[in-house]
């Protein structure tokens, strides 16, 4: 299982999930089609602000580490965006025997050599325009309410480039294909996790105004006999449309 340092550096180079299928790609339905559509009307839009919490837990459900990190993104002078880290605080409990420790910093040390297993891209959406040839999405009869609005339950399936797979539900509103809520898991798994679950909530004002709101990280994993929980929640606030010409920008 990958160090909560770890999970710190992804979170800092976030602008904000992976896939390997024997399918062949499904045409997706108008539904889903719409949320093709809105997610390309949307792209402009970036957090300004960023509050993450990550915890890592024994198998008993102890808390060994925790780390609470506030972060802004700003458009600078030449366009280009920027990140600065508001505060910050690591809090590690030192606890374990000597034997376990070292397993430890080995473990760490295959760690630091794997990070980018983690890397998360928010942008790197199964509702993209261009990588809609390796999504398959069928329409599900399950229906639930998110905030005021219905959804209609999507499996899904999105192979990436790097040969890891997302595979999940997502939620779209019923009549504008709006996404509302999307929760997969990868295959494979991460080396040393035994389970790991994503789930990402998006903005449900308008479909105008459509952006990630919350990011939400579970999984369990382990090393020899050390075994670890981890979960980690972010939420983004304070968007605003990055674009060339910035002279009445909008936010939010």
């Amino acid at each position: 299982m990958k160090r909560l340092t770890l999970f710190s550096a992804v979170y800092i180079i976030i602008w904000v999930s992976s896939i390997f299928s024997a399918q062949e790609p499904v045409p997706p339905d108008n539904l889903w089609l719409k949320a093709v559509e809105i997610t390309s009307h949307n792209e402009q839009w970036t957090p300004g602000y960023m509050l993450s919490s990550v915890i890592v837990k024994d198998k008993k459900g102890n808390v060994l580490e925790s780390e609470d990190t506030e972060m802004r993104f700003f458009e600078d002078a030449s366009g280009e965006i920027r990140s600065e880290v508001i505060s910050g605080g690591n809090n590690t409990s030192a606890s374990g025997s000597s034997d376990e420790k070292k397993d430890q910093n080995k473990k760490k040390e295959e760690d630091e050599s794997e990070k980018q297993e983690f890397s998360i891209n928010p942008s790197d959406s199964m509702f993209n325009t261009g990588v809609q040839d390796r999504v398959t999405a069928t329409a599900t009869t399950r229906r639930q309410s998110i905030g005021d609005l219905q959804a209609i339950a999507y499996e899904f399936s999105y192979r990436q480039e790097n040969g890891e797979t997302r595979k999940g539900i997502a939620w779209l509103h019923e009549s504008t294909g709006m996404p509302l809520m999307a929760e997969y898991t990868l295959d494979p798994l991460p080396k040393h996790m035994d389970a790991m679950q994503t789930k990402m909530q998006y903005s449900t004002q308008s479909v105008d105004t459509w952006y990630l709101v919350k990011l939400e990280i579970t999984g369990s994993g382990g090393f020899l006999w050390i075994k670890r929980q981890f979960e980690s929640h972010i939420t983004f606030s304070q968007h605003f449309r990055h674009q060339v010409n910035r002279d009445n920008p909008d936010t939010e």
